[in-house]
């Protein structure tokens, strides 16, 4: 027996011995019990490899030697070890390695990972060109933080779920199709989805800004999917497969010609020179058909496919019907009047893989302060966003670097002609001073804190009013139960209706141009 054996065999014969009645003797059962076990392997290529990676050609490689391990290179540049470059197909008797930290088996033949499943002290593992049939046994390897899985061919993905420390993931080239495992995996920085099938990136929409490293986008503009925005007509163009897009929101200004206000558009040659053009207008949900051969038209008409309804007179039904079945592949049981809405949405979902809402409600770029229509005021140390018509606002952001305010961003709006509010919210204090005064140079003020949620009077300049009882005296409102809450939200929600964003986020807006 080699010294260190003897050893450990002295070492637990010490605890069993503790831990037992105490005997003259001991067993020779129980001596043959204490031989540290050897580590076996199924496929000799693993072993070789093995060997050749621990830098143990020769003798038993004993649990105690296995348990000492913790890194691993099992990958094709180890093959010089063995006569014959054969891939490792069979990789039990890993399972022995159970403080393996590090296991590279990159570019074998392995489809069978369990022997892993036991190895939770693994923080790195590469199993690239692998083609993997299951990779359940990866689910209790938490303290993964490296993953490779490239070429995995797997049909269940969702044992990565429980992977929520990960931090580079690389699944190029598997058969992943579902990526809702990895949406809660928030610590992932890297992740690698190039020649695989997946359709669906919106699982991913939550994490996508953690990403520091990716090959994929989920655009969040329509500059992201190749659109071009035309300044003069207020519209912005794609150019597809077969299909010109075109969409409008009224916010840009007026499109050529009213009826392609805030719509997106598709217009198609079909086979026999028809051409069709469908609409989606995103505020009303709406669909627009019309086609067209030889410049006269043969279908005009609004579908709505909230209730399958159409504005078609009962006379004109069986001519557009005549035509729509001329011009298309209508299908069995399909609503005639409904097979150019899907023609237009199936040519959405194969040019940009998404819905129509998902595609109307994207911004052209990315939104600074100047796109979203702030004015440098540079006197007053801020940017001025103005609102006027049927309601007035206005919202300022502080730019530090032109001078001091009490406030990160501040709301203005009139009440009625007696009242107006003011609100100042403060990002880093997570704080926001809400003030109304009236006409009479009378008013009342509250703090609220974002973090603890709490409702702190501040002032109020009448001494036989609170400052609650001033407040639904400005809104004389009886639907209005909690002034404090409902005047934060004033804030909140118009900053998130009109622009999308949160009061941090709107904040942390780059100038642009």
């Amino acid at each position: 027996m080699k010294p260190h054996n003897k050893l450990i065999t002295v070492f637990l014969t010490i605890i069993l011995v503790a831990c037992t009645t105490p005997k003259l003797t001991t067993s020779p059962t129980l001596e043959a019990s204490l031989v540290p076990a050897k580590v076996t392997f199924a496929d000799p290529v693993l072993e070789a490899m093995v060997r050749g990676s621990m830098g143990k050609t020769q003798g038993d490689i004993s649990l105690a030697e296995a348990q000492a391990v913790t890194r691993m290179d099992l990958n094709d540049d180890l093959q010089h070890y063995i006569s014959v470059e054969t891939p490792i197909k069979d990789i039990s008797g890993l399972e022995n390695f159970t403080n393996l930290e590090t296991l590279e088996l990159s570019w074998n033949a392995v489809t069978d990972i369990s022997p892993l499943q036991g190895l939770t002290k693994l923080t790195t593992l590469s199993l690239a060109g692998n083609p993997i049939a299951d990779v359940s046994p990866l689910a209790g390897l938490t303290n993964l933080k490296l993953l490779i899985l490239s070429g995995s061919q797997a049909s269940d993905y969702s044992a990565l779920a429980k992977l929520v420390n990960l931090q580079v993931l690389l699944l190029d080239d598997s058969t992943i199709t579902d990526l809702a495992p990895l949406s809660t995996l928030i610590n992932l920085r890297q992740l690698f989805l190039e020649n695989t099938t997946v359709e669906d990136m919106s699982p991913l929409e939550a994490i996508y800004p953690n990403l520091e490293k990716k090959d994929f986008i989920i655009p969040s503009t329509l500059v992201d999917l190749g659109f071009q925005l035309d300044k003069n007509s207020h519209q912005a163009f794609f150019e597809g497969d077969g299909a010109s897009f075109a969409i409008n929101h009224a916010k840009w200004g007026p499109p050529p010609f009213e009826w392609d206000e805030n719509i997106i558009r598709i217009s198609m040659y079909l086979e026999g020179d028809y051409k069709l053009s469908v609409g989606y207008y995103g505020v009303h949900k709406v669909y627009v058909c019309q086609m067209d051969k030889d410049g006269k038209q043969l279908i005009n008409y609004i579908y709505d496919p909230e209730d399958d309804s159409d504005n078609m007179p009962t006379e004109d039904r069986l001519g557009f019907e005549k035509a729509i079945n001329a011009a298309m592949d209508v299908q069995e049981g399909e609503d005639v009047l409904f097979t150019p809405v899907r023609i237009f949405n199936e040519t959405l979902k194969k040019t940009f893989n998404m819905t129509p809402d998902k595609l109307f409600a994207l911004q052209y770029e990315p939104p600074t302060l100047s796109n979203l229509g702030f004015i440098a005021d540079q006197a007053n140390a801020d940017y001025l966003y103005e609102q006027r018509g049927d309601k007035v606002v206005n919202l300022e952001v502080h730019n530090p670097e032109w001078g001091e305010r009490d406030f990160d961003v501040r709301f203005f709006t009139p009440i009625s002609e007696e009242y107006r509010i003011v609100i100042r919210y403060d990002t880093v204090e997570q704080k926001f001073g809400v003030g109304i005064d009236d006409n009479d140079q009378g008013g009342a003020s509250f703090n609220y804190f974002v973090e603890t949620g709490e409702f702190v009077d501040d002032w109020c300049s009448y001494p036989d009013m609170s400052v609650e009882e001033y407040f639904i005296k400005a809104y004389n409102d009886p639907a209005i139960t909690d002034v404090y809450q409902y005047s934060v939200d004033l804030m909140v929600q118009y900053v998130r209706d009109n622009f999308g964003l949160t009061l941090d986020e709107l904040y942390a807006l780059p100038v642009g141009d």
